[in-house]
């Protein structure tokens, strides 16, 4: 799934899409109309992950990873 937001963090709209390259392709066909998203970020995605950077550096996309949010008891562990 993948989400556009503005610079205040309003949606603007969302999509599903296939974590493959036409998926890929897909994800920008789907975001330039929106404003072409000046950075496109990606969380948690594991594997996935390294494909979407992959083929966004091919685009010259830039792109950062975001931190996804702690889950239950981890923020206990991170203070200690």
């Amino acid at each position: 799934m993948a989400v556009a937001v503005d610079r205040l963090g309003r949606r603007l709209g969302e999509v599903f899409i296939e974590a493959t390259a036409a998926g890929c392709a897909q994800l920008l066909t789907w975001a330039d109309p929106l404003g072409g998203p000046a950075t496109l970020g990606w969380r948690g995605t594991g594997s996935y992950g390294s494909g979407l950077a992959r083929f966004l550096r091919r685009e010259g996309r830039k792109m950062i990873e975001v931190s996804r949010p702690p889950r239950r008891g981890e923020r206990r562990r991170w203070q200690e």
